[in-house]
């Protein structure tokens, strides 16, 4: 099975079986708070390991610690969406800010995702977004928006967090 066959059947697995679980799981006042969209999330890992099902969270502004710093993230963006699936039981994460983060969600668009549920970034492998099925070129917690556009997420988009592995130039699911 190819690398990108094998990502596109396990997400279709979450997709399918999250579809029946998100809203009955995920507590009304999280899907209707107004202070970020509500987003359907999943995290899939190395091999196509199923790190958290599919579930619906609020994409709500935040902040995170990196170090002696609390660094702001601005609502709608992947990080944001990240820490809203910590918050509900998801698995953890860790950060390195590769600009100079702070109070204002500006000043984070460095920040990248380096560790996932334990697994950990190896050379070019590692963690990657995609919304409604674009991968995004912008950090995480870029209030530009996952492609750098303007466009943060709205609600009813589709985060998938995935393990990548580089190769040729793209990425491909290890088997």
């Amino acid at each position: 099975m190819s690398g990108r066959t094998a990502l596109v059947s396990a997400l279709a697995t979450v997709a399918a079986w999250g579809a029946a679980t998100a809203s009955a799981d995920t507590p009304r006042a999280a899907r209707t708070a107004a202070s970020g969209p509500s987003v359907q999330d999943t995290i899939v890992g190395v091999g196509g390991r199923v790190l958290s099902r599919t579930r619906t969270v609020t994409a709500s502004a935040s902040s995170v610690r990196i170090g002696h710093r609390s660094c702001a993230v601005a609502a709608g963006t992947p990080l944001a969406v990240l820490l809203a699936v910590r918050r509900a039981g998801g698995p953890g994460f860790a950060l390195r800010d590769y600009g100079s983060c702070g109070s204002s969600p500006a000043n984070s668009g460095q920040l990248f995702v380096y560790s996932l549920g334990g697994e950990t970034n190896r050379g070019q492998n590692g963690w990657e977004y995609e919304v409604d099925g674009v991968v995004g070129s912008a950090g995480a917690a870029d209030p530009s928006g996952p492609e750098g556009n303007g466009r943060r997420l709205r609600a009813g988009d589709r985060v998938v967090w995935f393990w990548c592995e580089a190769y040729r130039g793209g990425c491909r699911r290890k088997p």
